[in-house]
């Protein structure tokens, strides 16, 4: 006998007041009246208490798949999301098959072709949903008649009285039994064996996802070395498991932590084997068996090995699996985390690169004087203003006497003198000035303009769906770099063709930098991969830990900063050939870009929020240490003079010199600063530092003379002749110019 309960608790769900007089109300949405729902076969809960979710819903896609069996169908499927459950349902004849997988990690089958009448299932379902409507009816009576649940009344009352339809033919392929060849255990091996013999694997139609289709009995079979691990349990469940376990065991090898455990399924109700992995050991031990040796690293990439190998299987008995989202999830992940496991077994390539390297030159503003004498006051004024709309990409950026300025609703080049438009452009997603070339992500095209007049040199549709643009580089006599989706692409600076790609699904791209003939792209992980123009990748390097910002160039090497969970590295390499110069740890956590100070490399970041500054010398080492007395997190980094200043979020200052003394400090604090932290700007003997205000300071003192009329930029240029343009988060961009300045001669 079956009975399907749903709990009553739901009844006392504060939205239920909120909105006891409407009849609009949406009663699935996810996260509102929680409630258990218990499957009982003979008195017995086949879910365990793990069937949890949204009661309207569950009640609605009960009684759906209750009709859909009794209409013919093969079988279905009830998720329960907030329990990390799957109800799965098989016809058989006149009666339905009910399995029910736990997903929480170890996935587990905890009930597994339970036999019920089919008839009896789709009166449960249909009496669980009238009690459910009835339940609403007295806690919150205006839903009640809303058009939901008038639907799921009718769609209960038409599962009452359904007649039992014949079902569908038996697949065409019994499902006879296979498996992968067990391989020679000379290195750690992992096969499987299916003993199909219901024809699971092949009674999937499609389209959709089919749990239950996937779940053929059989072993996983694990050969380390001596005798073999044998896995009893539907393989599809273990390798799922084995593969998440996988994709630990290269987070572990990558940040260097010490075990992985988990716990594998076993068929028996609640049963499961542990298995610990010890990093430094090298050993794995599975249940109570003594540990046996094994390459961390092998054994990933034999698991994943093993789920390519079953997902390939399963596909060659039943072409359509191939679109079941379960089974492409599974294959899909395992073939990422072969490359990494691949990957890091090989460790860092050298290799050389063909052609010059040469660092971005470093924009400096002029350092001499506004006028002669010790600056006492300054005045501006405003020149012109427009809006485009919240910025997008880089927002603002200077070619000659332009200024070119990028919103979501317009983009617009200024001449800089007059504030007269020069050219005016759709708004953009996305964009970048990149030497010659003005880029732009407009609607679903990367458009390339002439900066000077607007000009459209090319156009390349990026197409629905795709990812957005997150970074852009341009290589000396090379093409131009986009970063999108995770993916490399090189653009002919002139056609716009796509002239090659670097993809790394396994770890996404996340940054890229170019330096002359050499670009350096990171994936999220933390790899660096120096790239030619021609797209052949000449070295390779694990760092340590994912990248803060994308590399940069100091003393003939490449630089980049790591961080950690608590701590940070700063990682130099030789751009030729992709050797590590150093790997220096650092006691904090790094944010920002680094700042090239004398011969040194200072780092800003934050230790339990408060900001920290560290240099790094040419060895790795690191010379100094202090803590700026500033606010907001880390600091942000810009020069001044031979030293540096650091600024916080709320405009306040610090400057140091090379040996890290503090020259002077000048306070500041705003209750509503922008987002971000914008560097402060050293020119004409003065110091710009952007917050909730724009205020100008004293380069050898640090005393504040002016304040700009300028409210909470995000986008902040500052010229020689001391100009300034801003853009606020809103996209009203602002230009000023000096008025007066009073000096004591």
């Amino acid at each position: 006998m079956i009975r399907i309960r749903i709990g009553q608790s739901w009844a006392h769900d504060p939205f239920l007041r909120e909105v006891a007089t409407a009849r609009e109300t949406s009663l699935d949405e996810p996260g509102r009246l929680l409630d258990a729902v218990a499957i009982e076969v003979d008195g017995v809960d086949l879910a365990a208490g793990r069937a949890e979710r949204n009661a309207f819903s569950a009640a609605r896609d009960l009684v759906d798949a209750a009709a859909r069996l009794m209409a013919g169908e093969a079988s279905a499927e009830v998720a329960f999301p907030e329990g990390e459950a799957q109800l799965l349902l098989r016809r058989r004849g006149g009666a339905a098959l009910l399995s029910v997988v736990a997903l929480s990690p170890p996935a587990r089958l905890l009930a597994r072709d339970v036999e019920v009448d089919l008839r009896e299932l789709a009166a449960a379902a249909a009496e669980a949903a009238e009690a459910l409507l009835e339940a609403l009816a007295v806690a919150a009576p205006g839903l009640a008649r809303g058009p939901g649940p008038g639907a799921l009344r009718r769609a209960a009352a038409r599962l009452a009285s359904a007649r039992l339809a014949p079902g569908a033919a038996p697949p065409d392929d019994p499902g006879a039994s296979g498996g992968r060849e067990p391989a020679p255990a000379a290195r750690p091996t992992c096969d499987f064996e299916l003993e199909d013999q219901e024809g699971l694997v092949g009674s999937y139609r499609g389209p959709g996802a089919d749990l239950g289709s996937l779940l053929a009995p059989g072993r996983v079979r694990l050969a380390l070395g001596g005798a073999p691990i044998v896995l009893e349990a539907p393989p599809f469940l273990v390798l799922r498991e084995l593969a998440r376990v996988a994709a630990e065991v290269l987070d572990a090898v990558r940040r260097g932590v010490g075990e992985v455990r988990a716990e594998i399924p076993l068929p028996a109700r609640g049963r499961s084997v542990p298995l610990a992995l010890d990093l430094a050991r090298r050993t794995l031990a599975v249940g109570a068996a003594p540990p046996r040796p094994v390459d961390p690293l092998r054994l990933a990439a034999a698991v994943c090995e093993g789920a390519l190998a079953l997902a390939g299987a399963l596909v060659a008995r039943n072409p359509r699996q191939a679109r079941n989202p379960w089974l492409y999830d599974l294959r899909d992940a395992a073939a990422a985390q072969l490359t990494v496991a691949r990957e890091l077994s090989q460790g860092d390539v050298a290799g050389e690169v063909r052609g010059p390297f040469v660092p971005p030159a470093r924009a400096a503003l002029a350092p001499d004087p506004l006028g002669p004498g010790r600056m006492k006051r300054l005045t501006f004024r405003r020149a012109w203003e427009l809006e485009v709309g919240p910025p997008a990409g880089v927002g603002l950026a200077r070619r000659g006497g332009l200024v070119l300025a990028s919103g979501e609703s317009a983009t617009a080049a200024v001449e800089a003198a007059s504030g007269r438009v020069a050219w005016r452009a759709p708004g953009a997603t996305w964009a970048a000035l990149l030497g010659d070339l003005w880029l732009a992500v407009e609607g679903e095209a990367i458009c390339a303009r002439e900066p000077e007049d607007g000009a459209l040199r090319w156009r390349l549709t990026l197409g629905g769906g795709a990812e957005p643009v997150v970074a852009a580089a341009r290589m000396e006599a090379g093409p131009v770099l986009l970063l999108t989706g995770g993916s490399l692409l090189a653009l002919d600076p002139a056609r716009g063709g796509v002239s090659w790609r670097l993809e790394r699904p396994a770890a996404p791209l996340a940054s890229v930098a170019a330096f002359g003939a050499l670009a350096v792209a990171a994936g999220s992980s933390g790899t660096l991969y120096g790239v030619e123009r021609g797209g052949r990748v000449a070295w390779r390097v694990h760092a340590p830990a994912p990248l803060v910002e994308p590399p940069g160039a100091w003393e003939g090497a490449l630089v980049a900063l790591c961080r950690g969970d608590r701590d940070g590295y700063a990682l130099a390499l030789d751009p030729a050939t992709g050797r590590r110069r150093f790997e220096a740890p650092l006691q904090f956590s790094p944010q920002g870009a680094p700042l090239p100070v004398a011969r040194l490399l200072a780092v800003a970041g934050a230790v339990a929020g408060d900001p920290v500054v560290a240099a790094v010398d040419p060895g790795g080492g690191v010379a100094w240490t202090t803590a700026p007395g500033l606010a907001g997190g880390a600091p942000a980094l810009s020069p001044l003079g031979d030293g540096l200043v650091a600024k916080g979020s709320e405009g306040a200052l610090a400057a140091l010199s090379p040996d890290g003394a503090t020259r002077w400090s000048a306070g500041a604090t705003a209750r509503h600063p922008p987002p971000g932290n914008l560097p402060a700007h050293a020119a004409r003997g003065l110091v710009v530092s952007a917050a909730e205000e724009v205020a100008v300071h004293r380069a050898a003192g640090g005393e504040k003379v002016g304040v700009a009329p300028l409210a909470a930029p995000v986008r902040l240029l500052v010229d020689d002749a001391l100009d300034l343009v801003a853009a606020d988060a809103a996209g009203v961009v602002t230009a000023v110019r000096v008025a007066t300045h009073l000096s004591v001669v």
